[in-house]
C-alpha cells in the first residue's frame, strides 16, 4: 500500500469485519500471542519453530489427513506434495 492508502485504512473501518472475525477465531483457539500456527485444524503451535521442525510437523499433518481422505489406500505426502502409489 502506498502512504495515502495506509492513512485512509487507518482512519476508517475498512477492515473492521475481517479483524473482528480474526479476533473471534483467536479466542476460540485460545490464542493470546503471536506467532501462533494452526496446521490442518489439528496441531496448534504457539511461538516460532525452526524451519526444519515446522516442515516436519506440517508433513506429519498432511500425511495424517491424506490417510484419512483415502482410507489409507496407499497415498503418501511430503514436502513436494501427495502421491498415490
Amino acid at each position: 500500500m502506498d502512504e495515502k492508502e495506509v492513512t485512509e485504512v487507518l482512519d476508517s473501518d475498512k477492515y473492521a469485519d475481517e479483524v473482528r472475525l480474526d479476533e473471534r477465531e483467536s479466542q476460540r483457539y485460545g490464542i493470546h500471542a503471536v506467532p501462533y500456527f494452526i496446521i490442518g485444524n489439528r496441531v496448534a503451535i504457539p511461538g516460532a519453530l525452526p524451519v526444519k521442525q515446522m516442515e516436519s510437523v506440517s508433513t506429519e499433518v498432511m500425511e495424517a489427513e491424506a490417510k484419512e481422505a483415502v482410507g489409507m489406500q496407499g497415498m503418501s505426502c511430503g514436502p513436494d506434495g501427495c502421491h498415490i502409489g
